[in-house]
């Protein structure tokens, strides 16, 4: 009985800490890909540089085509972006998808590979656009959140 007891508890024990890592792991995971969707929303298509520290540690980097960004250079394209549109007078209005493919965490490092696209329309139905990209990112846990600290983008061909 006293044999039956123990084991008992360690099975309880068992499934209570398994249950609890699974939960851990499956928030962790949907912040981190919500932190990935919300940075696109947040930045790219809503054109605000002041939401970069929100999302992106301080050593951010962007690799994109051949390209390399960081912070700085973004908010730089943002400010341009935002001239540009305001000159020509038009609306226009990014709407972002993403289709993850993978997440992997480990303490606090997560990686992603997923699909990325972005339809350009005035928000009436005129198209103006679509880009697709397969993408990865690195994002950490922070004292404020998970942060986006890598990103690699690949354009798909058209």
């Amino acid at each position: 009985m006293k044999n039956l007891i123990i084991l008992t508890a360690i099975f309880n024990f068992l499934i209570v800490d398994n249950c609890f890592g699974q939960t851990q792991f499956g928030r962790d995971e949907k912040e981190v890909k919500n932190l990935i969707l919300k940075s696109f929303d947040e930045i790219f298509s809503d054109r605000k540089k002041e939401n970069i520290d929100k999302f992106y540690t301080d050593d951010f980097v962007l690799l994109e085509d051949g390209i390399v960004w960081n912070r700085d250079s973004i908010a730089i394209n943002l400010d341009r972006m935002n001239s540009e549109i305001a000159e020509k007078k038009i609306v226009v209005r990014r709407v972002n998808k993403i289709d993850v493919i993978e997440v992997k965490i480990i303490e606090n490092i997560a990686w992603l590979a997923y699909h990325n696209s972005a339809i350009y329309d005035n928000g009436e139905g005129k198209i103006y656009g679509e880009d697709k990209w397969l993408e990865s990112a690195v994002a950490v846990r922070t004292k404020d959140g998970w942060k986006i600290q890598l990103l690699h983008s690949t354009p798909k061909k058209k």
